[in-house]
């Protein structure tokens, strides 16, 4: 076909485009004006826009038959101008290349990035930034189409909560990522319900740790897990395109005015009572996803995302590919705790080993309150739920000397102060986060996670940008990624070769961090439960190195006691383990957990305190979870589990880190095998 009939071959409906960022799948159609000899391949692009289909083959016989594409725009976060916009279709007559121009128009609307990482900070849709921990279940997103969940609970020793499993919902389809299991290696999506609505999910990788969740038509959900000892928690970056209209949740709505927070009964009120913003976005039963209750809602179609580029030689019409991944189902955690059997080894010059589980006592501290909140107001809110959220959320800690003060500043600011990128996230929000959880736990335990995060969103800021339709804006993008190493571009300093260079920058061996890996985390100050005291390179949490428990050499025995006393212990033994559970926690000699009045994590290692007067979180080595009611979430105070063999008085019981003293908590068998090891001392 001869180029003077370049304006005669598309005819396109409507005529001229006008495409709208605040609907979630614009659409037109396209057909031949007339018959050729031979099929034709059709594509298509643009800049900030994308598609269900970058090419389709018209045949013969079905030239005059409109085909439909479907449209999404990339986010902007800033109110706009509307813009002229050119879609570019590529037609392939045999060798011949026919370019055809359909003009249309963009209408803006912004669209939204939330966060909620550590324990748990938000910066909400309107830049606000804010701290608040609590119980239960939570709407971080709620619209009809795409709803988003995330369960708090308590972790590290205790003291804070932080985002222990998320749950995405768009249409019917449910996935989860549920971080209460005993090994971080066993954290995998999964889904609730199957895959029917084009989720395109993405594993992490050696390029990308994030679990990515890329919904239809715009919206980007990104979930870092991380862990520390026995302590996991999920990290959440959210893209949300502007279609959703009439949204809420904790992430607030997408144009809100600064300092607005809009609660779920349509009051708006400000910062100064977070507490009923936030409670009024609990999650009930009724509507918790988790458990696979939702409303069943049809959402549009949308598309998977395509960005596409025009070929400069015909290719091979690949049909897209179907976008359903499939998933483990998902399993929630158990509910119920076990009693480990006593494991007891006495070797000559050697170490002895005792491992010892008790089923911890869930209760609730005097620091925390459990608010029932009757609601009453319009709308779908439930009718009534509770939530436990500590008032206030202070420190167990010792007060922290000037020396660690002034290096959690310097730390902090130093760790997000990344060119490019602090220009395009709001980095003065992670700063204050990372202030605030070194300042609360005595450590950088959250520091590290916070910087890939922040990088998270930078570099998730940078990829919407390379597609804007402005040049200006895509060079800053493109300029942003080379500085700062990411996505397919060289890390900076290499990692310093102390971590691996991914899509999000430098993610750092424990032990190292920063931009470039290059500060030793070992050298901070941090706080030592087992001194009580604030020292340098004392943090279990980052240290590489697995800490080892001290060794106890027993002096030889006369002859014959050794072999007596194994006769002793292995006939208290059996007769112990007939009458508790089954060992099904998983432990193994070296990991004790008992019970203490304190709330701290204990010394470095494996070995873990569970709090009797706080519920005992991922922080349990035994490897199992406890949630205390059929729902899997502490929201409310639960009565003493009874277990054979444990006393479960309504009171918790005075304890102590003196295994020995411990033993009415226990089995009598157990005191008397204690009191035979003491003996060998």
């Amino acid at each position: 076909m001869a180029a003077t009939d370049l304006n005669q071959i598309l005819e396109f409906d409507p005529p001229t485009l006008n495409i709208q960022d605040a609907i979630l799948n614009n659409k037109f159609k396209f057909r031949l004006k007339e018959k050729l000899d031979k099929p034709v391949q059709v594509f298509f692009e643009a800049p900030g826009v994308t598609f269900s289909k970058c090419s389709v083959e018209v045949g013969i016989d079905d030239y005059n038959q409109y085909k439909e594409i479907e449209l999404s725009t990339v986010p902007v976060f800033e109110n706009r101008k509307d813009v002229d916009l050119t879609i570019r279709a590529r037609v392939y007559n045999g060798d011949n290349k026919i370019d055809q121009d359909y003009k249309g128009k963009r209408v803006y609307a912004p669209g939204g990035t939330c966060t909620s990482i550590g324990d748990p900070h938000y910066n909400l849709f309107n830049n606000l930034a804010t701290t608040h921990m609590g119980e239960g279940v939570f709407h971080l997103f709620k619209h009809e189409f795409l709803s988003i969940q995330a369960t708090q609970g308590k972790c590290f020793s205790n003291v804070p909560t932080c985002n222990q499993a998320i749950a995405v919902r768009y249409g019917t389809s449910i996935f989860a990522l549920d971080a209460r299991v005993k090994d971080v290696k066993d954290v995998k999506m999964t889904e609730i319900s199957p895959n029917k609505d084009g989720i395109v999910y993405k594993a992490p990788s050696s390029s990308d740790a994030n679990h990515i969740i890329t919904l239809p038509c715009g919206t980007v959900l990104k979930l870092l897990v991380n862990s520390s000892n026995n302590d996991k928690w999920i990290d959440a970056t959210l893209v949300v395109a502007p279609g959703y209209n009439n949204h809420g949740g904790i992430c607030n709505k997408i144009g809100a005015n600064a300092g607005d927070l809009h609660c779920r009964t349509g009051e708006t009120v400000k910062v100064g009572e977070i507490d009923k913003y936030i409670k009024s976005w609990i999650v009930s039963d009724a509507e918790n996803i988790l458990l696979g209750n939702y409303k069943q809602v049809t959402p549009p179609a949308g598309n998977p995302g395509n960005i596409c580029k025009l070929p400069e030689k015909p290719a091979v019409v690949v049909p897209p590919p179907v976008h359903i991944v499939t998933l483990p189902p998902y399993v929630a955690p158990p509910t119920t705790t076990t009693i480990a059997t006593t494991t007891t080894t006495v070797a000559r010059s050697t170490t002895v080993a005792v491992t010892t589980t008790i089923a911890p006592v869930t209760t609730i501290s005097a620091s925390t309150s459990v608010a029932s909140l009757p609601v009453t107001t319009k709308g779908d809110v439930p009718v009534s739920t509770k939530v436990t959220t500590p008032s206030p959320a202070t420190s167990t800690l010792p007060t922290p000397p000037p020396s660690y003060i002034a290096q959690v500043e310097k730390h902090c600011r130093t760790l997000f102060n990344v060119k490019g990128c602090k220009n395009l996230v709001n980095a003065d929000f992670y700063i204050k986060s990372c202030i605030s959880d070194a300042t609360l736990t005595g450590s950088f335990v959250f520091s590290e996670s916070s910087r890939l995060a922040f990088m998270t969103a930078c570099h998730t800021a940078t990829q919407c940008m390379t597609q804007d339709v402005d040049p200006v804006i895509v060079q800053k993008a493109v300029t942003v990624q080379k500085e700062c190493g990411l996505g397919n571009n060289t890390c900076i300093n290499k990692c310093s070769g102390k971590g691996v260079c991914g899509n999000n920058g430098c993610r750092c061996e424990p032990g190292f961090g920063g931009v470039d890996c290059s500060i030793s985390l070992t050298t901070l100050i941090t706080y030592n439960p087992v001194s009580q005291k604030y020292a340098p390179n004392t943090d279990a949490y980052l240290l590489p190195v697995k800490q080892e428990y001290p060794v106890v050499v027993v002096p030889a025995p006369a002859p014959g006691y050794v072999g007596s006393v194994q006769q002793e212990i292995k006939s208290i033994t059996t007769s112990s383990t007939s009458e508790t559970s089954p060992n099904t926690s998983g432990t193994t000699a070296g990991n004790t957990s008992v019970a203490s009045t304190t709330n701290s994590n204990t010394s470095a290692g494996n070995t873990s305190s569970a709090s009797t007067t706080t519920s005992n979180s991922s922080g349990n080595t035994s490897g199992t979870v406890s949630t205390p009611n059929d729902t899997g979430y502490s929201n409310e105070v639960e009565q003493p589990i009874s277990t054979p063999g444990v006393q479960t008085d309504s009171k918790p019981k005075e304890a102590s880190y003196n295994i020995a003293s411990s033993s009415n908590a226990i089995v009598p068998q157990i005191g008397t095998l204690f009191m035979l090891i003491i003996a060998l001392f």
